[in-house]
């Protein structure tokens, strides 16, 4: 099955079905990508909610990814924006559940 992609502002559908629970249907929720300033790096959140409106919270709970493209490591200004940047996506998986 491949997935529909619906973009809307902010957030992402991705729609499937679950591998652990056959028919149950199920869409993963992109949040919004926050960029480090001079694309050093990204935080992004994402979530699964099933077709009942409830979010996975157990196997394959909601998520912050963190990806850096820097070899040269971060200034402490850089560094600081980016613990604020996760701060900001912990608030926004908080508010999931």
């Amino acid at each position: 099955m491949s997935p529909h992609i619906i973009g809307l502002p902010d957030i992402i559908y991705v729609r499937g079905e679950s591998d652990e629970a056959p028919g149950q249907s199920y869409r993963v929720i992109n949040g919004r990508t926050r960029v480090l300033k001079a694309h050093l790096g990204e935080v992004e959140t994402s979530a699964l909610q099933y077709a009942d409106g409830s979010i996975n919270t157990t196997d394959d709970p909601p998520r912050i990814s963190v990806n850096t493209y820097t070899d040269d490591g971060l200034t402490s200004s850089e560094a600081r924006d980016l613990a604020a940047m996760l701060i900001e996506a912990a608030d926004e998986l908080d508010r999931l559940q």
